[in-house]
């Protein structure tokens, strides 16, 4: 029941072909999905706004710890401006903190959204390495052959970038399936002993002018990059292209946002960052207006993270959820600034992105 009132908000909300809608609520939003789905009800009791949550798995500070992926937020027009997705999305992180993930993530539908989820203790977090090169652009220098696609290889790849959003298999299968439905794609992996690259791409391809889209492309090394850019200026013939990349991946950095984080169990999190850093010593006093359980005083020392009841007169960082999500997940400087370990996340091919 969940289910039916969920695909019909969202195709309120969403223009996605019909075909493509069948394909996602058959084999992404399984029949087994009723708890990753909030329903909010209108004044008539009728479900008019819903979020879906998804578990992934999270590179994080040399671990992996379970993270939530809120997707599909939609409310049906007539519902609209009634608070109704506020409340499904609220609904959806209290299930993320019973349930123990350490954070949760998503891609805002468009850019004014990004201040909605603000409210929610969420910051920008998620960033890309993005690349432009015109149609004269022909990759030389690259080494590597390609190779037949595999989630092994992919997940191998996908490791090494070392933080943010982790795929299962079934996400895989998931990413490929969902390329198909495009009318130009490319999937492209390249193998160089053991370096390796994968690359994904989408393009409209009865629009000669149109860009090639790289929704990611991750690799070992730029040898292994270029080798899989120039396999796809083959395929996709005298295009622009938009490459998308783990954030200061190449020598030039043009980072723009592509999505938001919040941390949902501050233990978890500090607990994690403690273990991979024994020699860290740092208190925090930490507000979350949405979770007055997770506020209070957390030190940080020994390899380990211990909430205190007790107040810290001076702490090293006094701040709310959202900032100190921000600097864990910020450049490696602004952590060297305020002595904690940071690194930026980085997250791609996530379905509707």
């Amino acid at each position: 029941m969940k289910k039916t009132q969920f695909e019909e908000i969202y195709a309120s909300a969403f223009d996605d072909s019909p075909r493509w809608r069948r394909w996602f609520f058959d084999e992404v939003v399984t029949a087994k999905a009723d708890g990753d789905i909030f329903l909010a009800d209108d004044s008539a009791g009728r479900a008019a706004a819903s979020a879906l949550l998804r578990e992934y798995a999270f590179a994080y500070a040399g671990g992996v710890v379970p993270s939530g992926y809120i997707s599909c937020v939609a409310t049906r027009p007539e519902a609209r401006t009634r608070g109704l997705a506020s409340r499904a999305v609220g609904e959806a992180l209290v299930e993320a903190r019973r349930r123990g993930y350490a954070f949760c993530e998503l891609i805002p539908a468009n850019r004014s959204l990004y201040a909605f989820y603000i409210r929610f203790g969420f910051a920008d977090s998620f960033y890309a390495d993005e690349e432009r090169y015109t149609s004269v652009h022909d990759f030389a220098g690259g080494e590597g052959v390609a190779v037949e696609p595999t989630y092994a290889m992919f997940h191998e790849v996908e490791s090494r970038v070392g933080c943010g959003v982790m795929h299962s298999e079934a996400d895989f299968r998931h990413i490929m399936a969902d390329l198909e439905f495009e009318k130009g794609h490319s999937v492209v992996f390249i193998r160089n002993g053991a370096d390796a690259a994968c690359l994904f791409a989408a393009w409209d391809a009865k629009r000669p002018d149109s860009t090639v889209v790289v929704r990611s492309l991750m690799a070992d090394t730029e040898e292994t990059a270029l080798a899989a850019l120039a396999t796809l200026r083959v395929e996709a013939g005298e295009r622009h292209f938009s490459v998308w990349r783990p954030p200061l991946s190449g020598v030039r950095a043009n980072l723009r946002v592509r999505g938001m984080a919040r941390i949902v169990n501050p233990e978890a999190v500090l607990g994690a960052l403690a273990a991979a850093h024994p020699c860290l010593k740092t208190d925090i006093r930490l507000h979350d207006s949405l979770f007055p359980e997770n506020a209070g005083f957390y030190r940080i020392s020994g390899g380990t993270c211990e909430r205190s009841s007790t107040s810290v007169s001076k702490p090293d960082l006094d701040v709310p959820v959202s900032v100190l999500t921000s600097i864990l997940f910020s450049a490696e400087k602004t952590g060297d600034i305020l002595g904690l370990p940071t690194r930026r996340p980085y997250m791609s091919l996530m379905l509707e992105a």
